[in-house]
């Protein structure tokens, strides 16, 4: 019916501090009110993988979630390395399931229908990426994904992934 929602979860450590953070915007195609968002951060939690899929829940929220892939393609790619040498620090993106079945419960409703689960580890400090600007999104169906990624400064990145195949892109 056009409604939908995005599940963030967040783990994040630096200097010392540790954060774990949950967020999840929805939308309801049916009412005239804009998108909501909520967050917590105190008891927030991490996707664990299940034998068939991912699960996540957060009590704070309200919320709890479950995505079954009929595909089990997993892709990982390190898409910049920290120049500097030795420090093994990167950008890290994978697509866990790149279709799946998504089923989100909120206080209130259940939204069901096509879904997408993906990773993104970044062991560089954010203000080292060689960034100008980014592009990244997603469409997703049962039968088939759409992801791209764009990011302009050193080095450059255009690329898309039609159902986990990589094709390099002229511009997005």
């Amino acid at each position: 019916d056009g409604s939908g929602a995005i599940v963030y979860a967040a783990d994040i450590g630096f200097a010392g501090l540790h954060l774990v953070a949950n967020a999840i915007l929805t939308w309801d195609a049916s009412a005239a009110s804009a998108a909501s968002e909520r967050t917590a951060l105190l008891t927030a939690r991490m996707p664990e993988p299940t034998a068939d899929g991912w699960r996540w829940s957060c009590e704070r929220l309200g919320a709890e979630g479950r995505w079954t892939r009929p595909h089990g393609a997993v892709i990982e790619r390190v898409l910049l390395t920290d120049a500097a040498a030795g420090s093994g620090r990167d950008v890290r993106w994978s697509c866990i399931a790149p279709t799946s079945h998504a089923r989100l419960a909120l206080p209130g409703s259940t939204i069901e229908g096509p879904g997408y689960v993906e990773r993104l580890e970044i062991t560089i400090e954010p203000w080292r990426l060689p960034l100008t600007t980014l592009r990244w999104g997603r469409a997703a169906s049962y039968a088939r994904s759409v992801v791209w990624i764009q990011w302009t400064g050193a080095p450059p990145l255009n690329q898309i992934r039609v159902d986990c195949v990589e094709h390099e892109a002229m511009s997005i």
